[in-house]
């Protein structure tokens, strides 16, 4: 079977959703701070809100520490040092 893939807005996260060959639901978020979750192929969609509702404190934490990782745009980052130009 094909990778099949749709993306949903759940509260305010944008999140993306892959049906794929996994056992377990994997969510992650991304270097570019999008939430993806592979779900195995046949799983109901009616579980996969209470499992985001489970994770919701996750999803807000997560969200969190990628806003606070992002550079700003006069930031240079360099052996893990934040450096400021102008």
């Amino acid at each position: 079977m094909a990778r099949q893939s749709t993306r949903i807005i759940w509260r305010h996260f944008e999140i993306y959703i892959f049906k794929k060959a996994v056992k377990n639901l994997i969510l992650r978020i991304d270097n570019e701070g999008k939430f993806k979750l592979s779900v195995p192929y046949f799983y109901p969609l009616e579980r996969l809100e209470e499992f985001l509702i489970k994770n919701e404190k996750w999803l807000q934490n997560a969200y969190e520490n990628y806003q606070k990782t992002l550079k700003k745009q006069d930031e240079l980052i360099f052996l893990g040092h934040k450096f400021k130009y102008q």
